[in-house]
């Protein structure tokens, strides 16, 4: 269990967040407690080469677990947007450039209180999003495949959850969500080391968000298992590395 040290509750994370969003050049953005920013791979996913009998190419998989959680957040009462449907996905304008993709996308955070991850291929975008996340003290919920070996290093104020099929446990993840409506998030540390923790009132005592969904959710339960290997996500052009270059 542990006891839990209060680092930001939800008297300070409203200060902090108007003082981020000032600092950051969006403090018109207002938070929306029923919006989610779900956060996916998108640059260099393979969307030609089939996989399997289904003949679903990789694009096709990672597009319909988006879909997924889409539609569980809805179970839930939750909006999902999608940044791989927006105007500015590398999809629909690849011409965008860093500074309005970073201004847009942090905006997009900054105005939902939920975010959610699909932690299935590597990916730079995906991280930075969920560092921000983190920063903004955001409901954050790492979705991990459970069949697929991904990063270690993620950050230490989310609840990461691990599913083995998306669509067979959606509403179990719905009534999970459901639960987490009840509270408001916050930064705290147990035993040391930092936790997303919640408080259901303004003067309710704390809890580490991640063990209350490991308690009601156990099947969701998530751990790091190195046996299990990486999804890959295309062939690599040897031409792209100058050391390899003909």
């Amino acid at each position: 269990m542990g006891r839990i040290k209060v680092i930001t509750g939800p008297f300070g994370r409203s200060r902090r967040l108007k003082r981020y969003l000032r600092e950051n050049g969006a403090s018109h953005i207002k938070e929306n407690e029923k919006v989610a920013y779900c956060a996916l791979s998108l640059t260099g996913i393979d969307k030609t080469t089939p996989l399997g009998a289904s003949g679903m190419t990789l694009n096709d998989i990672i597009t319909s677990r988006q879909r997924a959680v889409k539609k569980i957040l809805a179970q839930a009462g939750i909006i999902g947007y999608d940044p791989k449907k927006a105007p500015y996905s590398p999809d629909n304008n690849p011409s965008f450039q860093r500074r309005t993709i970073c201004k847009v996308d942090t905006e997009k955070i900054a105005g939902a209180k939920y975010f959610t991850m699909l932690s299935i291929l590597g990916s730079t975008g995906s991280g930075v999003e969920m560092q921000k996340a983190q920063e903004m003290m955001k409901m954050a919920v790492i979705l991990t495949d459970n069949n697929v070996t991904d990063t270690r290093m993620k950050s230490a104020r989310v609840i990461n959850v691990g599913y083995d099929h998306l669509e067979k446990q959606a509403n179990r993840l719905a009534q999970m969500f459901e639960m987490l409506k009840e509270y408001t998030p916050g930064a705290g540390l147990k035993n040391g080391e930092p936790i997303l923790i919640g408080h259901k009132t303004r003067w309710s005592k704390p809890v580490d968000l991640e063990e209350v969904v490991y308690t009601e959710f156990p099947e969701f339960e998530y751990v790091h298992r190195k046996e299990i290997d990486p999804a890959k996500m295309i062939p690599v052009d040897p031409n792209q590395f100058y050391e390899t270059a003909t």
